[in-house]
């Protein structure tokens, strides 16, 4: 569940997910997104935008697919830049993905 962190109102919204690893609002739209880690399913993975007005099962809108993705943050010009652990197949796999244009 989802609610206003800045304490101006109380807004949930439930939304199917397996593992939200990561929550960050936009410095400029005030829109959220997370990470869905996925740890069962890595295809399922992945960026989301997130709508706690909208109904149930529809506050997440998949933006990107990504496997295992962790924290994330946005800079001061609204470009989001997420780690992503990546696969666990004794090779170095992670990576630093920015996303721009949110």
């Amino acid at each position: 569940m989802l609610g206003c962190l800045d304490g101006c109102h109380r807004e949930h919204a439930r939304f199917q997910t397996e593992l939200i690893c990561g929550l960050a609002a936009h410095p400029k739209t005030g829109k959220w997104f997370a990470t869905d880690f996925s740890w069962i399913d890595p295809t399922q993975g992945g960026l989301f935008a997130i709508d706690p007005k909208a109904g149930d099962g529809k506050a997440a809108t998949k933006i990107v697919g990504l496997d295992k993705p962790a924290g994330m943050a946005f800079d001061v010009n609204g470009d989001l830049f997420i780690a992503v652990f990546g696969k666990a197949d004794g090779k170095p796999t992670g990576q630093l993905v920015k996303v721009s244009g949110l």
